[in-house]
């Protein structure tokens, strides 16, 4: 039964490549969400100024391993289809700029400055914007891998 669908309609969700490093994306990318879970759990702490420093090496962390993946996309370029590509690296640097905004709001020992809230602000809204960007992104590129099965089903 289902034989007979896939040789009729093809596989829809075949969206990765075959060459190079490509098939071992889905493997980088559990990597990546197994490290930034770790990075995530094991970094926990109350939120006061003794643990600043704590917090500041967690989003370091996280920066980095998701600078290693947005290098891997740019490298691998898992997907058949190219637009797919960019626009997982979109959704990839997003994380990379959001991480770097939530930087930028954690108190520093030592540079000892009066919280600005309108600063605050700011980051916040700047965050919000780029996380709708990564939104908009994550779904034209399902869109994107989607569209070529959708077009090719007979009616």
């Amino acid at each position: 039964m289902m034989a007979g669908f896939c040789d009729r309609y093809g596989s829809l969700f075949e969206d990765y490549c075959a060459r190079g490093s490509a098939p071992y994306f889905l493997v980088v990318l559990l990597v990546h969400r197994m490290l930034t879970g770790i990075f995530i759990g094991i970094m926990q702490q109350r939120d006061d100024e003794a643990n600043a420093e704590v917090a500041r090496k967690q989003t370091a962390c996280l920066i980095t391993v998701s600078v290693l993946l947005a290098v891997y996309l740019a490298w691998a370029r898992p997907y058949h289809i190219p637009i797919c590509n960019f626009f997982e690296f979109v959704v990839v640097a997003a994380q990379v700029i959001v991480l770097g905004l939530n930087f930028t709001l954690l108190p520093d020992s030592r540079f000892p400055e009066p919280v600005d809230a309108a600063h605050h602000e700011r980051v916040g809204d700047a965050i919000y914007a780029v996380m709708l960007v990564a939104m908009f992104a994550a779904v034209l590129r399902v869109i994107a891998v989607m569209l070529p099965a959708w077009i090719s089903i007979p009616r």
